[in-house]
């Protein structure tokens, strides 16, 4: 009798300990993943490699993707190689290929196998608008990853300490953040007696990026690189007449002195905020947190700076708003057919997607690599150590929740800008299409590269004074003319219409068998 009971508290216990584990189907002890990196310090064995491996139970190979220019070759090589073939493989853009894989049956419908994880962590996290770019056909082979949620990450800033100097208020129309912007350029904001402030700035990395004008745009009502709705039909916001206006705007303020010219030309707008240079800007939110590098170096130079988030600059007619984020991702990661296990593969995956994991991988182990202040994890090691240990490796995968308090105005900014951003999107100003506008529109396809080049040669001209208002109108000429427009409006309106369609179709599939109840 002694000895049953013992046979059966052993049994009870295996049973538990399995329990604890967390995975819902088995694998093996310390199974072997390959999983293509692109984020992070790039280190091999470093770590984390090894401390992620023990907290998932797991031997991780990490496979360092090269940089932006040469990654997708890497990638297509690793894909090619049945033997090197990683386990999970990280990807952005790559569209064409990705239909290759599909095809070729080396990607790997992960429906069924994130519905058999035992705590359901990516499906918890999944909305239908993240996912519905996955779907096809009852079937998902991409998995999205860099998810904020926020709806936007982006807002309008100013130096409160320059207004609170000149006696202005925060600006709330074009006219008030036009007559801020002159102040900040002529009335000498910095109080060093010299000519060197401009009212509004914004970032160049190589090339013109139009979303830093949104204040300007948006006041107009839309995106000139994005597509919108109309009156009934979809266009891309170069071309609708209330842009010419916007322009008419840039224009004006460039000629007085009021805009930044390095915006045209190239800059690192972080040194721009760093240095004073400029008042008002529409950038990144990070320039709110306390720990931004730019923010505290303005901070170094003058301590008694301050930047306000300024909300969405209203227009003749009322209109405002903020950049909407496109709601699933720009990058994802993908199950392939080389692993033997996929379920223990994809349950890996999920437990990778848990708070404890992503604090790892941003901060290492607490006590020794940080410690908490306040809620907030505070560093104890440099940057230095930092990369070496391997910290950030899984920087655009793990989207586990860091389980810190959050600063309140940090919070408070983020649910402001993505209720103004989810405004546009409700109001079909922006569109961000989920099926492929290059599958989709061959004729948008043919000739986006042409157009592109065209706007930004017109646009930059007319704002910077070396082209008149009147090649506006020579640009719209050759966009519907030579560049076919309205077959491209037929060709996108269609799309919108047919995505709009398919994203019910998919609610319904993901009510019955991804929600978790």
């Amino acid at each position: 009798m002694k000895s049953k009971k013992i046979v059966s508290l052993v049994l009870v216990a295996a049973l538990v300990g399995s329990a604890l584990v967390g995975f819902a189907a088995p694998r093996q002890k310390g199974m072997k993943i390959s999983i293509t990196l692109m984020a992070g310090p790039k280190r091999p064995n470093s770590w984390f490699q090894a401390e992620l491996g023990k907290k998932l139970n797991a031997k991780f190979d990490f496979i360092m993707l090269p940089g932006w220019e040469e990654k997708n070759m890497k990638t297509n090589l690793l894909m090619q190689d049945k033997d090197k073939r990683p386990d999970v493989l990280w990807f952005n853009g790559m569209a064409k290929e990705y239909r290759q894989w599909v095809e070729a049956g080396l990607l790997v419908d992960v429906v069924p196998l994130l519905k058999k994880t035992k705590n359901k962590n990516m499906l918890k996290k999944f909305t239908p608008e993240i996912l519905f770019a996955s779907y096809e056909n009852g079937k998902i082979y991409k998995i999205p990853t860099d998810i904020g949620g926020k709806g936007c990450c982006m807002s309008t800033f100013v130096r409160k300490d320059w207004l609170d100097k000149l006696g202005l208020k925060p600006p709330t129309t074009l006219e008030e953040f036009i007559d801020v912007a002159r102040a900040f350029t002529k009335n000498d904001p910095d109080g060093n007696g010299k000519d060197d402030t401009y009212g509004f700035g914004g970032q160049n990395s190589g090339s013109v990026d139009w979303r830093f004008f949104s204040p300007v745009f948006y006041a107009f009502g839309y995106d000139p690189d994005q597509f919108g709705m109309y009156n009934g039909t979809v266009k891309i916001g170069a071309t609708v007449p209330e842009t010419r206006k916007a322009l008419e705007v840039l224009r004006d303020m460039y000629k007085e002195g009021l805009i930044e010219p390095t915006v045209f030309t190239g800059n690192d707008i972080g040194q721009m905020v760093a240095k004073g240079r400029i008042g008002m800007f529409y950038s990144w939110q990070s320039f709110y947190e306390p720990d931004d590098t730019s923010y505290k170096a303005l901070k170094a130079n003058v301590p008694d700076a301050e930047l306000l988030p300024l909300d969405p600059i209203k227009g003749p007619q009322g209109l405002s708003g903020d950049y909407p984020e496109p709601l699933g991702s720009w990058c994802y990661i993908v199950v392939t057919n080389h692993n033997k296990n996929l379920q223990g593969v994809v349950n890996v995956l999920d437990e990778m997607m848990t708070p404890e994991i992503k604090m790892l991988n941003e901060y290492g182990e607490h006590g020794k690599h940080y410690v908490m202040e306040n809620g907030k994890p505070k560093r104890t090691i440099a940057e230095e150590e930092k990369n070496s240990l391997g910290l950030g490796s899984l920087g655009w995968i793990c989207f586990g929740d860091l389980p810190v308090t959050r600063d309140a105005k940090l919070v408070k900014l983020e649910e402001d800008r993505a209720r103004t951003a989810n405004q546009m999107r409700m109001e079909e100003r922006i569109i961000h299409f989920n099926l492929s506008v290059r599958e989709n529109c061959p004729t948008w396809l043919k000739y986006v590269t042409e157009i592109s080049d065209l706007k930004n040669e017109v646009f930059v001209g007319i704002i910077t004074g070396q082209k008149q208002i009147s090649e506006y109108d020579r640009f719209i000429e050759a966009y519907y003319n030579k560049f076919e427009g309205k077959q491209i409006e037929k060709e996108v309106t269609e799309l919108y219409k047919k995505e709009k369609a398919l994203f019910e179709e998919f609610k319904r599939f993901y009510d019955k068998e991804l929600k978790v109840k």
